[in-house]
């Protein structure tokens, strides 16, 4: 609904700079020749997609091997919330822009690897944090230690263009001083959703809870069927809303720690971030709603579960089937109009 607003109405709703802008601005474009931003909304994400599937696959296949980069796109597309790569949300240009700029960074592209995560803070708001990812990706190239490294000259000075990265953050800045005055009203906007500040292992806590509770209850509501928590069910927004983002927290925090030697130091910063920043923001009675949404730009976790189970196809298969069934019974929530992340 947001999206589809400010690509017809701009930002006029107190809420709507919680939204970056341009994803929006790329439905408005499309909108304009399907005359439906509902629709062209569908079709950005769909392409993007696509692309950053191909992307994806193409930069994992270099620094691995093909097979690899196979199972990374299969796991990643298969995932249970990879419907929203499909819906009017942001993540498939967000994950586009993300690999993007890491796959530029590799080739040695350095300029256009920051412009692009410049794209990706106009995007979203953690896209500034890509700032990281590319500092140790050009450590990398540069085969720095962790001592005794200093900055030459003129070689060094490409990092300058680091300086674009927080350059889309501040753009947009820029313009909601102007448009409703206060620059920081993306952040403001998060009032809308109970969000607010926590440390992180507060929220993991108050995430546990929630989840213990819903298996109780969940458990109390068994005689009724499986229909009580099935798509548009009463126990459903339950199960969407506090059993599967725990879950997913939790599979997310293992696959960083069992792949944490697997992947080169930039992946595994960019998947620690993306794990670790909607902690700090958590909605006040329910922690970790979304999360599983935040966790699809988390390529480096795919990639993880790709690596360690190159030699268990048996359980690589299970896994598959397990997160199919899951992906129907979620887009069959999506699709009832439940939330699901």
């Amino acid at each position: 609904m947001w999206f589809t607003l400010i690509a017809r109405d701009g930002y006029r709703a107190t809420e709507a700079p919680a939204f970056f802008p341009l994803y929006p601005t790329l439905i408005r474009a499309v909108g304009v020749t399907v005359r439906s931003y509902a629709a062209a909304g569908v079709i950005v994400s769909l392409v993007c997609a696509a692309v950053a599937m191909i992307v994806l696959y193409r930069m994992v296949a270099a620094r691995y091997d093909s097979r690899a980069a196979a199972w990374t796109v299969a796991f990643l597309s298969l995932c249970p919330v990879s419907l929203f790569f499909q819906a009017v949300y942001a993540e498939s240009l967000f994950l586009l822009l993300v690999v993007g700029s890491l796959a530029l960074a590799e080739r040695g592209h350095w300029a256009l690897a920051c412009a692009v995560a410049g794209l990706a803070a106009l995007t979203r708001n953690t896209g500034v944090l890509l700032c990281v990812p590319l500092f140790l990706l050009y450590a990398e190239r540069r085969h720095w230690k962790l001592r005794g490294e200093h900055l030459e000259w003129p070689q060094d000075v490409r990092l300058a263009w680091l300086g674009l990265v927080p350059a889309g953050l501040v753009a947009y800045m820029g313009f909601l001083w102007w448009r409703v005055g206060n620059p920081l009203a993306f952040s403001t906007a998060q009032l809308a959703w109970v969000r607010s500040f926590a440390w992180p292992f507060v929220t993991v806590w108050r995430g546990a809870e929630g989840a213990s509770h819903a298996i109780r209850v969940a458990v109390a509501q068994w005689p009724l069927g499986s229909t009580w928590i099935g798509p548009g069910g009463d126990g459903q927004w339950m199960f969407s809303m506090v059993l599967v983002p725990f879950v997913a927290l939790v599979i997310a925090l293992i696959l960083l720690v069992l792949a944490w030697r697997l992947l080169p130091a930039s992946y595994n910063a960019w998947a620690l971030l993306v794990v670790l920043v909607p902690l700090f923001t958590p909605v006040r009675n329910i922690p970790l709603l979304s999360l599983p949404r935040f966790l699809l730009v988390a390529f480096p976790l795919s990639l993880g579960l790709a690596l360690l189970t190159a030699r268990r196809p048996l359980l690589r298969w299970t896994l598959v089937v397990a997160s199919c069934l899951l992906l129907a019974w979620l887009s069959a929530s999506f699709a009832l109009f439940s939330w699901v992340a």
